[in-house]
């Protein structure tokens, strides 16, 4: 996930802190201080984050700034961005694509099968029907 956090926002601490909890969704404990931005930004999973308009940011940001590249040091999932990320509206064209079967109004029989086809038979063949294992549930 990339998250694009301005640095205008983060200029003292009362704009700061609940602007990084509302971004980063940090949960209702979080304790609006540098210790628990720490704490909160080495628990996150896989994010991506860009600064804009860090020249605006002041004192306070640059605090807020070294904060991350420390957490970033305790957790790798997190990176902070040298250039701005390639931000892109998805079109209908770029939008994922629906297997055939969610789509069909009628619903039955059309299966998207173009990976089944490409992958060759599978075995349907269930554990259950082992011969071995029915003879063994008998005794």
């Amino acid at each position: 996930m990339i998250i694009v956090l301005d640095a205008e926002k983060m200029t003292t601490r009362s704009k700061a802190h609940p602007y990084l909890k509302e971004m980063l969704h940090f949960p209702d404990y979080y304790g609006n201080n540098l210790d628990a931005l720490y704490d909160c930004l080495t628990d996150l999973g896989p994010t991506q984050i860009w600064f804009e308009n860090e020249e605006k940011g002041g004192d306070f940001f640059r605090k807020i700034l070294r904060v991350f590249k420390d957490a970033h040091r305790g957790n790798a999932d997190l990176v902070i961005l040298d250039q701005k990320p390639q931000m892109q509206e998805a079109s209908a064209e770029e939008a994922p694509e629906v297997p055939q079967e969610e789509t069909d109004a009628a619903g039955a029989g059309t299966e998207d099968t173009t990976e089944a086809a490409a992958a060759g038979p599978e075995d349907t063949t269930e554990a259950a029907e082992d011969p071995e294992e029915e003879t063994d549930a008998k005794v």
